[in-house]
């Protein structure tokens, strides 16, 4: 059975811009960057898309009041031998919860 790929920052951060219905011109604007950065990020062609530099991410993720945050591990990244590793920070996240 295959891996599934798991998702990268730049899948979830496009994920939050248009879930919150944002255009890739409000987001640059917001952020302080030009308007190409975000509309070759956003773009949905994959041949054209481009990643964002880190200076960049930092600009947008701080204007969005996104941040990154140690959570589960999702099950289909998680080695076979870590498996029990892997329920005991799920149980720990949910007790935290």
């Amino acid at each position: 059975m295959a891996k599934r790929r798991a998702r990268t920052i730049d899948d979830q951060l496009r994920d939050i811009i248009t879930a919150r219905g944002l255009t890739a011109y409000a987001v640059a604007k917001g952020a302080g960057l030009h308007s190409s950065i975000m509309v070759r990020f956003m773009t949905d062609n994959p041949e054209q898309r481009r990643g964002l530099t880190s200076e960049s991410l930092n600009k947008v993720c701080r204007w969005l009041g996104v941040f990154l945050e140690e959570g589960p591990i999702p099950p289909e990244t998680v080695p076979t031998r870590g498996e029990e590793l892997r329920r005991q920070r799920l149980k720990q996240n949910k007790a935290e919860a």
